[in-house]
């Protein structure tokens, strides 16, 4: 057996001190961003929050600004929304996105609650720059699932499959700014209404539609007048 390996496979990497310290500074910086703001925190403060001097958090980020985005990596769930994005299930494509909704409902759970806390200093602080970084490092993977979809079976309202996309992404950003208003707060401003039945209805809707298909009226019968 190979000095690296485990009777169950190869051995976890061992992280080194340099990583150990590269965390230490993206939780503290991560904690006094989400207090303070990012213009509010100094790398001064964040080296007395790390336990280290401050010309040892340049030694792994080059400024404040590339920390910032190093949380934002850390932080955000975009490696499991492209598996996400590209895993393929269901014949048709209502089946595809409603299991596509279902990873991503999955995702939602696990994540942190102040993720969209730094998503919203990002968009304020920086007009989401570097969100559009993320976003950018999902998109390709995201327009390579194309053919695959439109290759199932059934039709869509939307002609292009892209805007699909949008529409979910839209749909799912409402859905976290809201829960993050809230807060539990909806259980008792909203009764017998859940998170999970909230979700699920929103994307169903998002699905089929608002309303159902109108159907046709049968036309009126005439009747003759007597003459």
């Amino acid at each position: 057996m190979a000095a690296d390996e485990t009777p169950d496979g190869p051995a976890e990497p061992t992280a080194t001190k340099g990583d150990q310290t590269r965390q230490k500074v993206l939780e503290a910086a991560h904690a006094l961003f989400l207090r303070q703001g990012y213009h509010g925190t100094s790398m001064r403060q964040i080296a007395a929050a790390s336990g280290l001097a401050l010309a040892g958090i340049y030694n792994h980020f080059a400024d404040k600004d590339a920390l910032f985005t190093a949380v934002i990596d850390a932080y955000h769930p975009y490696r499991d929304l492209v598996d996400a994005l590209t895993y393929d299930a269901g014949e048709t494509k209502t089946e595809f996105f409603r299991n596509l909704i279902a990873r991503i409902r999955g995702i939602l759970k696990r994540i942190r609650t102040d993720l969209v806390p730094l998503a919203f200093m990002d968009l304020v602080e920086f007009q989401g720059r570097h969100l559009r970084t993320v976003i950018s490092s999902i998109t390709p993977r995201l327009i390579e699932t194309l053919p695959l979809v439109m290759r199932k079976s059934g039709k869509l309202i939307v002609e292009d499959v892209r805007q699909v996309y949008l529409i979910l992404f839209a749909n799912i950003v409402g859905f976290m700014v809201v829960r993050l208003i809230l807060g539990d707060r909806m259980a008792s401003l909203f009764k017998g209404i859940d998170e999970d039945q909230w979700f699920d209805l929103q994307m169903e809707v998002c699905l089929r539609g608002l309303t159902e298909p109108e159907k046709l009226a049968k036309p009126a019968s005439r009747t003759r007048r007597p003459a």
